[in-house]
């Protein structure tokens, strides 16, 4: 938007930026954004999946969901540490697993919400929002798909783009690669559905707060068996079917610590009859 504000009055009076991050000197916060996103992206990737593992073990999407997002993680590290105009395959291919792929982790992490409504009532109104993004999600992979394709026929037809450099008072130096117009318009709309798919992208990590909240709620308790002389350790996460929602989100239900309570008061009696 800076950039067209820029070309439509021929004044910058703002500083000039590529709508690639490719240049000076977006290209350094361009790069640690696009790493710090990768680490953020990875743990919640990695979190969720031990989530999914301790809710609906036996699901068989889990693991392939897991590697897909994995890889699409790479591809985010792949576009922040390659520049399209110095490395364009390497960029190109970190785009392909981080926006195509990533939207598949995305479309697969709808249908374990399938499964997950099941075990809580309250992941169906989850699944809605999912099921909506998720629509979205498939509309800008269709547009990325189709712009990324033609762009390409058409830079294949033409060959290398001329570079050219523009003296404007007052400012530095103007250099940018001269487009045919068909190709500066399939090259915008690439660039803008990717943006828009960040934005989408964006919101549906927000709905794994839920996942989030319930292995922040989990409890280990301690159970000794007297008839075998040993501690025995389990982990007792609480089940999604014993958490009611209130208006700021997940509460205990009574019977869980009831439940609880039960089983530690049990270890302590057994404690007691062990002989050491």
């Amino acid at each position: 938007m800076i950039s067209y504000y820029n070309r439509i009055t021929s004044i910058y009076r703002v500083p000039k930026i590529s709508h690639l991050g490719a240049e000076q000197p977006e290209l350094q916060f361009f790069a640690f954004l696009c790493i710090l996103q990768a680490w953020s992206f990875g743990n919640m990737v990695h979190y969720v999946y031990n989530v999914w593992k301790l809710v609906i073990p036996k699901h068989k999407l889990i693991q392939v969901a897991y590697w897909m997002g994995m890889m699409s993680v790479s591809g985010l590290v792949l576009i922040g540490c390659f520049q399209v105009n110095q490395a364009a395959d390497i960029h190109f291919s970190g785009a392909f697993l981080c926006f195509i792929l990533g939207g598949f982790y995305f479309c697969i992490t709808t249908l374990i919400t399938c499964s997950l409504q099941r075990k809580c009532a309250f992941f169906k109104r989850i699944y809605r929002w999912r099921l909506l993004l998720t629509g979205l999600i498939l509309v800008c992979i269709a547009v990325l798909i189709v712009s990324m394709t033609v762009k390409q026929h058409i830079y294949n037809q033409q060959g290398e783009m001329e570079t050219v450099t523009e003296l404007i008072q007052g400012c530095n130096n103007i250099t940018y690669e001269k487009m045919t117009e068909g190709y500066y318009t399939w090259e915008m709309y690439s660039s803008m559905t990717e943006w828009i798919s960040c934005v989408i992208y964006l919101l549906y990590v927000y709905t794994y707060r839920h996942e989030v909240k319930l292995i922040g709620r989990s409890k280990t308790s301690i159970e000794i068996k007297q008839s075998m002389q040993f501690t025995q350790i389990q982990s007792f996460p609480d089940s999604c079917t014993q958490k009611v929602p209130d208006r700021h989100g997940w509460s205990d239900d009574d019977a869980s610590k009831e439940t609880t309570d039960a089983l530690l008061t049990g270890g302590e009696q057994s404690a007691q009859n062990i002989s050491i």
